[in-house]
């Protein structure tokens, strides 16, 4: 791995004592790197970096935001993660069931069982009340410590088959017993005890149209579309063209994507067809990591070719950054 890295000459000596320098923030703290990795912060363990085969991307100074996360989720994270949330068919029933303080949520790749999950426990909790946990825990013996919503994200299946109902139910009565509720997701086909079936939930993606529709109506509510604009969105999102290619990509992301390009369109005076032609052909739409869970996008680094995953944070929660290049957002 060859580097060329400048340092600020003014950065605080790495046997400094712990925190020393922190009172600045990491955008002041820059490292120009033209080829490898540079790395600003503590870290608490491992740092790994694979570098298989040619990676043509050019550097950037973009700051990206964790998708997991170890420790509490800040609200203004968890207010954007929600930012345009439609309903899931299946949230009724979960809002019902999380009554008994735990839900194990089966979802499919990129449908949005995360951000129901988010949904769900800022109901209980506000958005400022949400905590991560490692996916590695062991929910056989860990207990809550607060009233929050504690959200575990692709709980692994040597886990899952532990989590029988005797155990649950132990685990139910402690988070009732803090205030606390939790909300596990999995896989679809994880297989787990038939005796914990009651705590099972299985999330169903939200109608794309739905999705699309919301969004167009909040970006006109902030003043990203005016009246007419947005009544011309409308009625492209309604027209058969676009219906089709819905009925085709009917994941959350992909509706996502469709408003975002009829929102540009709107801006740029391009044409509803060039907006279909870019999504049909990917270029109007994010990459499967900014659309999907963390075992698609585990999969989807080692076969792009980089992992960069450094446990960092300032109060010790342990942010889990997954970078797929800079054109990965």
């Amino acid at each position: 791995m060859e580097q060329d890295i400048q340092p600020d000459t003014d950065q605080p000596h790495p046997s400094a004592a712990p925190g020393a320098g922190q009172s600045s923030s990491l955008r002041e703290n820059r490292q120009r790197v033209d080829s490898g990795v540079a790395l600003m912060g503590n870290v608490g363990g491992d740092f790994t970096f694979l570098n298989i085969g040619a990676w043509n991307d050019e550097a950037t100074e973009q700051f990206l935001t964790p998708r997991l996360r170890e420790g509490p989720y800040p609200a203004d994270e968890v207010r954007g993660r929600l930012y345009g949330f439609v309903e899931p068919p299946s949230y009724t029933r979960c809002r019902k069931a999380f009554d008994s303080r735990i839900v194990l949520l089966r979802a499919r790749p990129g449908t949005g069982g995360t951000t129901a999950a988010f949904a769900l426990l800022a109901e209980r909790h506000g958005q400022g009340g949400v905590t991560g946990l490692d996916a590695m825990a062991d929910l056989s013996v860990w207990r809550p410590k607060a009233g929050r919503g504690y959200l575990l994200q692709g709980l692994p299946a040597a886990s899952a088959r532990s989590l029988g109902d005797v155990r649950l139910q132990g685990l139910a009565e402690a988070l009732h017993g803090a205030g606390a509720h939790l909300i596990v997701t999995m896989a679809h086909d994880t297989w787990l005890p038939p005796d914990a079936n009651r705590w099972e939930e299985v999330h169903a993606a939200p109608e794309p149209h739905g999705v699309a529709e919301k969004r167009l109506r909040l970006m006109a509510a902030e003043g990203r579309l005016d009246a007419s604009q947005l009544d011309a969105a409308l009625k492209h999102l309604a027209s058969r063209e676009f219906t089709d290619y819905l009925s085709r990509h009917s994941l959350p992301g992909d509706a996502v994507d469709l408003a975002d390009g009829l929102q540009q369109s709107a801006e740029t005076t391009a044409s509803t067809a060039a907006v279909l032609a870019d999504l049909l052909t990917g270029r109007g739409r994010r990459p499967i990591c900014a659309r999907s869970g963390p075992a698609q996008c585990r999969r989807g680094f080692l076969d792009g070719g980089r992992r960069v995953a450094p446990r960092t944070g300032p109060h010790g929660d342990r942010a889990v950054r997954r970078d797929h290049a800079p054109s990965a957002r």
